[in-house]
């Protein structure tokens, strides 16, 4: 799992690449990954927890549903593309050490990783079938 940089982790999303998913199952290569390890460690990192951040909030913001339809407030071009090949990618929101919502696809995406942040954006508020939806008073207390 790729997690965010331990000063950012009670302040940001907790975003996971299932880099080891797509590993075990044996679509990506070993050293394919290193993209990954070294994105992690980043100030690019930064750049793609704060564009997710910005999403949720463009979420609330626009009446949720209506939010896909609108024009972003946050340009996609604020996030590097994949940083190796595209993996499977999960957006998780947690209170504490407890997860509050967690959804995503182990299977690589196509299309840009702006473009899935934003429809996980989304998701993770409202979707997770084990949780129910984020409240917008809510999401901000969640890392």
């Amino acid at each position: 799992m790729i997690r965010p940089r331990p000063h950012l982790a009670s302040r940001s999303i907790a975003i996971a690449c299932i880099a080891w998913a797509t590993l075990v199952a044996g679509r990506v290569a070993a050293d394919e990954l290193d993209a990954y390890r070294e994105f992690a460690t980043s100030p690019r990192c930064d750049a793609l927890l704060a564009f997710t951040r910005a999403a949720l909030h463009e979420y609330f913001e626009n009446d949720g549903a209506a939010a896909a339809a609108a024009t972003p407030a946050t340009p996609d071009s604020l996030v590097p593309d994949w940083p190796g090949p595209p993996t499977g990618l999960f957006l998780s929101l947690t209170r504490g050490a407890s997860t509050r919502a967690c959804v995503g696809t182990a299977t690589p995406a196509a299309g840009t990783l702006a473009h899935h942040l934003r429809r996980l954006a989304a998701q993770v508020l409202t979707s997770d079938p084990r949780h129910p939806p984020v409240r917008a008073d809510e999401w901000t207390r969640c890392a």
